[in-house]
C-alpha cells in the first residue's frame, strides 16, 4: 500500500466518527464553504429545514427562502444571516432569532453561534453554524413573566383592601378614643 493510500486508509475511521459525532448532536450544525454554499448539514438541520440528499445549499438562497426575525420582531435581511457573517470574519455568539421553519409552518426561537473556519494560514476557508432551538425555554420564560404580572396585580389588591381596612380601623379607634 503506497503512502497516500495509508494516509487515506487511516483516515477513514477518523472521518466515519466524526460523521457519528456530528450525526448524533440534537442541535443543527451547518458548515459552509467560502463560496457561500452549505457543504456538510447534520440530520438536525436538514429535517427542520426539509433538506434532502447530499447536494450543496446555497446560504443566500435558503436565507431568502425563509421568514428569519431578529428578537425586536423586525425581519432580518439575509445579509445578516449568521454564516454570512462568519465568512466575513465575524464570531457569533448565543444570537437570539425566530425563525418560521418549513417542515412545520411553527415560529421557533433558536440561538445561533457562528465562526469563520480557518486554513492553516489563517485564511477563511469556510464557517460553522450551530443552532440550538429555544422555543421551549422562550415559552416557559414568557408564562413565568405573565405569572409574575397576575401576581404583581394581586399584591397590589391586597395592599389596597389591607390600606383601606387599616384606614377604618383607625377611624374607628380615633372614634373611640372621643
Amino acid at each position: 500500500m503506497g503512502g497516500r493510500a495509508l494516509k487515506i486508509a487511516k483516515a477513514a475511521p477518523l472521518k466515519e466518527r466524526l460523521a457519528a459525532l456530528i450525526n448524533s448532536v440534537p442541535d443543527e450544525i451547518w458548515f459552509a464553504d467560502n463560496q457561500g454554499q452549505f457543504k456538510l448539514v447534520n440530520p438536525s438541520g436538514r429535517s427542520e429545514f426539509k433538506l434532502h440528499g447530499r447536494t450543496p445549499v446555497d446560504i443566500r438562497k435558503l436565507a431568502g427562502r425563509l421568514e428569519v426575525f431578529r428578537p425586536d420582531g423586525s425581519l432580518r435581511p439575509v445579509e445578516e444571516a449568521p454564516p454570512l457573517r462568519a465568512l466575513k470574519g465575524e464570531t457569533l455568539r448565543n444570537q437570539d432569532e425566530m425563525v418560521r421553519t418549513p417542515a412545520t409552518g411553527d415560529m421557533r426561537y433558536r440561538q445561533v453561534s457562528s465562526s469563520p473556519v480557518k486554513d492553516a494560514a489563517g485564511q477563511i476557508v469556510g464557517s460553522v453554524s450551530v443552532v440550538r432551538d429555544v422555543t421551549e425555554q422562550k415559552l416557559i420564560e414568557h408564562k413565568v413573566r405573565c405569572l409574575n404580572l397576575e401576581l404583581e396585580a394581586q399584591v397590589a389588591e391586597r395592599t389596597a383592601a389591607l390600606q383601606g381596612t387599616v384606614a377604618e380601623l383607625k377611624a374607628e379607634i380615633a372614634e373611640r378614643r372621643r
